[in-house]
C-alpha cells in the first residue's frame, strides 16, 4: 500500500483485451476476465502479487448475475485483495477508470487494476433496462436512453408533439 502521498501522477501500464465476438461459446464470465487479466499484467510485466486493489466494473443487471464480482475472483485473480465493484449501467468502464485513478492519486494504492467486462450473450439487457420498476411509486420505469438517432426516427415517424406526449406520459 502506499504511503498516503497526495495528488500524485497516475498513469495507465498496461491493458488487455480479449477477442472480441458476438458469442464465446469457448469461456463463461470468469475465464473471459482471466484472458484479460492476464495479458494486462503481461502487458505492464507485472503479477497479481504487485496489484494493490481490484476495481471490477458490470452492470450485474445485464448480465444476470447477482454480485458478479464475486463468482468473478476466480479469474480477477484478486482473491485476498481490496476490492470494489462499480455498477453504473453504461458508464461503469469510465467510472471504472475515474475510480483506479483517484485510489492511486491519493495514495492509497500504488497500483490498481481496473476490469470491466461484458458478455451480454448470457444475460437479457433489454430484459434488464426495460422490466425495471420503481419501489416507492409501483410503477415502470424508463432505464434505457434512446440514442440520438432512435429518438429521431421516432419524432420523424409520430412527431414531435406525439413523442414528447407519449414520452411524459410513460414517465408519469
Amino acid at each position: 500500500m502506499a504511503h498516503r502521498k497526495k495528488n500524485r501522477n497516475v498513469g495507465i501500464i498496461g491493458i488487455g483485451q480479449t477477442k472480441h465476438s458476438s458469442h464465446r461459446e469457448d469461456v463463461n464470465q470468469p475465464e473471459l476476465i482471466f484472458e484479460a487479466v492476464n495479458l494486462a499484467l503481461k502487458d505492464a510485466n507485472l503479477t497479481m502479487n504487485d496489484i494493490d486493489c481490484v476495481i471490477h466494473g458490470n452492470m450485474e443487471l445485464f448480465e444476470m448475475i447477482h454480485q458478479p464480482d464475486l463468482w468473478h475472483e476466480l479469474g480477477t485473480g484478486g482473491y485476498g485483495k481490496d476490492s470494489l465493484r462499480i455498477t453504473t449501467g453504461g458508464t461503469s468502464g469510465a467510472t471504472i477508470s475515474c475510480a483506479a485513478d483517484n485510489l492511486v492519486a491519493s495514495g492509497m494504492y500504488d497500483i490498481v487494476m481496473a476490469i470491466g467486462f461484458e458478455k451480454l450473450q448470457e444475460g437479457n439487457t433489454t430484459g434488464g433496462i426495460t422490466n425495471m420498476a420503481d419501489p416507492l411509486w409501483f410503477r415502470k420505469i424508463q432505464a434505457g436512453a434512446l440514442t440520438g438517432s432512435s429518438a429521431y426516427d421516432v419524432e420523424r415517424e409520430f412527431g414531435l408533439e406525439r413523442a414528447n406526449r407519449a414520452s411524459m406520459m410513460y414517465a408519469s
